[in-house]
C-alpha cells in the first residue's frame, strides 16, 4: 500500500561537549539527509514478495577539533583551483622551481605537484648531483635513475592521510606530467598524507608526502657551530611532520524516520544511526623514517598507545595501503613500491632493512664516501632525502653542541647543554648561540621510535623509548648503523647525550631538518 514519511528528525552528540545532544533544526534536515525517499506508492502484487529497496545518503559529519591551529588552517583562503592548480614546486610561479619528496601546504585548495625523482630539480635546472653519485639510485624497477622525469603513470592515487576527508580527487593532469589534488576546506587540519602514481599495473612508481601544517618552517633556529663561532646552522622550528596534541572528534548523529500508511494510518519508525569517533591525539608528535628512506611512517596517537597496532587511523582508497609492519632485507624498488610498509630487522640479529645488494652509504648523502664520517661539514642531498624544498638530514657535526660534543653509543654519554623540564620530563631545554653571539634556548620534545625489532617494545613496530630524543643524521657508522643525535635522562646510569649514537638503520625515527 501507498506510504509517506510524516516526520524526520534527529540529534547529534557533541563530543567536545561532554556529549551533550543537540537536536538537529528541521531547517538543517535536508541538508544532513541528502537522498532519501518520502512517498511511494506500494509494491503491487507483483513486488509485494521481495519489496523495494531506497537508498539513504546522509552528509559526513564535521571534524572539530581542540588545537587551535587546525581552526587557523580552516580559515586561509584556499590556493589554487581545478583549472589553475598551485604549483606546490614553485610555491604558485613565485619562485623558480624546485622539487622534493615532501611539499608543506598551509591551506586548503587544489595543487599540483610535478613528476620528478625527490630534488632532480633545483632552482629550474636539472640537479643531477642528487642520483648520479652512486649507481644503486634506482626507481621502482630497480633501474638506475638517469633523468629527474618519472616516466608517464597510467594514474594516481592518495596512499594514505591520517586527517580523513581531507584529500580529494587525486589524478594526474592531462599531460601527465602532474600528480593533483584537492584538500576540502571543511576537513583541515594538520596532518600528514603521501599520494603516489602508478603504472598499468597499479605498482606505485613514486610517492610524496604532503605535510598539512600551520607552522612556519622557514623560521628556522639559526646558531653557532660547536667550537667555531663563524659556521652558522639552521635547523627548522620542529620535527619533519610534526603534529601538536589534540582531541578529533567526529560527531555522531541518530536520524528517526516516521512512516505511515496511507489507507490504514499504521505508523513506523525507522532510526538511522550515523557512527561517530573520538580520537586522542593528546600528545605531540611526528612522522619516523627509517635510515636512507624517502616515505614517512605515521606518527604516534598518544603515548598511552604505544603497541604494534596503536598507530593513527588512516584513510585509505584500498585496504591495501593500510599501514604494515613486515619483515624487511628488501630492495629499494620494492621499498619504493610500498611506502605505507615498516620494513622491520628480517631477523633478531640483523639491524638493517635494506638488502646488502641495494644498500649505499650515500642514500642521505651523496658525498659520504665510507663509513664513519662522524665530523663532516658538508654534504649533498639526494632524491632519497625526505626533506621538503630548502632542507636536507643533518651530518652529525650539526647536532654537536646540544650534547657538549657527547659521541658515545652506551650509557654516560656526552652531557646536554641544557636542563630537562620538571614539570614537563619529556622536554629537553637546550641551549644555542645565535650568530650574533646572544645565548637563547629551544625544547626538543621526545618523540622515541618506532621499534624494528620483536624484543623491543611491544614488538617490532611498536613505539619505544618515549623519553628519549632521536633525531636521524645523513652519516652511516658502520654496516646496519648510522649516526643519531639522542638525548636520553633515564634512569641512572644509562643517561645519554650524544651527537653520535650509532642505531639501526631499520629504526623508525624522527628527522629534524637543516637549511641547505
Amino acid at each position: 500500500m501507498a506510504w509517506n514519511v510524516t516526520e524526520i528528525s534527529g540529534t547529534e552528540t557533541q563530543y567536545n561537549s561532554d556529549d551533550h545532544k543537540e537536536p538537529i533544526l528541521s531547517s538543517a534536515i535536508d541538508e544532513v539527509v541528502q537522498k532519501f525517499t518520502r512517498t511511494g506508492d506500494g509494491g503491487g502484487e507483483g513486488d509485494y514478495s521481495h519489496g523495494i529497496n531506497y537508498p539513504i545518503v546522509v552528509e559526513r559529519t564535521a571534524m572539530q577539533t581542540t588545537w587551535e591551529g587546525d581552526k587557523d588552517l580552516r580559515e586561509v583562503s584556499p590556493k589554487g583551483s581545478a583549472d589553475n592548480p598551485y604549483d606546490l614546486s614553485t610555491e604558485g610561479g613565485t619562485l623558480s622551481e624546485t622539487t622534493a619528496n615532501c611539499y608543506v601546504v598551509n591551506s586548503a585548495g587544489t595543487y599540483k605537484l610535478p613528476l620528478v625523482y625527490g630534488n632532480a630539480i633545483v632552482d629550474g635546472k636539472v640537479n643531477a648531483g642528487a642520483y648520479n653519485k652512486d649507481n644503486k639510485f634506482v626507481d621502482y624497477n630497480g633501474n638506475h635513475i638517469t633523468s629527474p622525469y618519472l616516466p608517464t603513470p597510467d594514474d594516481a592515487t592518495l596512499v594514505w592521510s591520517d586527517g580523513f576527508y581531507m584529500f580529494k580527487d587525486v589524478k594526474l593532469s592531462d599531460d601527465k606530467r602532474y600528480l593533483i589534488f584537492t584538500i576540502d576546506q571543511d576537513y583541515m587540519q594538520q596532518a600528514n598524507a603521501v599520494v603516489a602514481v602508478r603504472d598499468a599495473q597499479d605498482r606505485i612508481m613514486w610517492s610524496w608526502h604532503i605535510w598539512v601544517t600551520e607552522h612556519k618552517i622557514n623560521e628556522t633556529i639559526d646558531f653557532q657551530a660547536y667550537q667555531n663561532k663563524s659556521t652558522t646552522y639552521s635547523i627548522m622550528p620542529c620535527n619533519l611532520g610534526w603534529v601538536d596534541g589534540k582531541m578529533v572528534y567526529y560527531n555522531p548523529r541518530e536520524l528517526k524516520f516516521v512512516f505511515t500508511q496511507d489507507k490504514t494510518d499504521d505508523v513506523k519508525n525507522m532510526t538511522l544511526t550515523q557512527e561517530g569517533a573520538k580520537l586522542d591525539y593528546r600528545d605531540i608528535g611526528s612522522t619516523y623514517y627509517q635510515w636512507g628512506r624517502k616515505d614517512p611512517i605515521v606518527a604516534l596517537k598518544n603515548r598511552n598507545e604505544t603497541g604494534v597496532e596503536d598507530y593513527r587511523p588512516m584513510e585509505t582508497p584500498e585496504e591495501k595501503y593500510q599501514y604494515k609492519v613486515v619483515p624487511g632485507g628488501v630492495t629499494m624498488a620494492t621499498a619504493i613500491q610500498n611506502p605505507n610498509i615498516y620494513y622491520v630487522q628480517p631477523t633478531d640479529g640483523s639491524n638493517y632493512w635494506l638488502n646488502t645488494n641495494s644498500f649505499t652509504v650515500k642514500l642521505w648523502d651523496g658525498e659520504t664516501k665510507d663509513y664513519g664520517e662522524r665530523d663532516e661539514l658538508s654534504s649533498t642531498k639526494t632524491i632519497y632525502d625526505p626533506s621538503p624544498r630548502g632542507f636536507k638530514v643533518p651530518f652529525p657535526w650539526v647536532f654537536a653542541g646540544f650534547v657538549k660534543g657527547g659521541t658515545s653509543s652506551g650509557n654516560f654519554g656526552g652531557e646536554l647543554d641544557g636542563y630537562i623540564d620538571q614539570n614537563e620530563p619529556f622536554k629537553y631545554h637546550v641551549y644555542y648561540t645565535t650568530p650574533a653571539g646572544e645565548k637563547k634556548e629551544t625544547v626538543f620534545t621526545a618523540t622515541g621510535q618506532r621499534s624494528s625489532r620483536a624484543n623491543l617494545g611491544t614488538g617490532a613496530g611498536s613505539l619505544w623509548a618515549l623519553d628519549r630524543v632521536y633525531y636521524w643524521t645523513c652519516n652511516p657508522a658502520e654496516a646496519g648503523e648510522s649516526y643519531s643525535l639522542v638525548i636520553a635522562k633515564d634512569n641512572e646510569p644509562t643517561d645519554v647525550y650524544s651527537y653520535a649514537f650509532r642505531g639501526n638503520q631499520a629504526m623508525a625515527r624522527p628527522v629534524r631538518c637543516m637549511k641547505e
